[in-house]
């Protein structure tokens, strides 16, 4: 039977904040920033779903139009904690 994955503690690993985090993600490549118009309606679930599949990044998209056609002030952030090692690292952990 395969043994499940050890959470161990990371001195150094404080995240202050969602920021903190997103910058901490960027990084280490695993944030992706998308500066091109996506409606709410198809496209951020279409990225959701290309990018969880294979466990890739989070996706940070900047510049949301809403399903009326107008532009959202809001940026929507997805596939956040998509993957257990992102999910240690938000709890200051690493994932080993």
């Amino acid at each position: 039977m395969k043994s499940s994955p050890r959470l161990a503690k990371k001195e150094s690993l404080d995240m202050e904040d969602l920021r903190n985090f997103l910058s901490f993600l960027e990084e280490r490549g695993q944030l992706l920033r998308v500066k091109e118009a996506v409606s709410t309606k198809y496209e951020i679930a279409a990225g959701i779903r290309k990018t969880s599949d294979i466990k890739g990044p989070a996706l940070l998209f900047e510049n949301v139009v809403k399903e009326d056609g107008k532009p959202s002030s809001m940026p929507v952030l997805v596939n956040l904690f998509g993957t257990l090692e992102r999910v240690a690292l938000g709890m200051g952990r690493s994932y080993d």
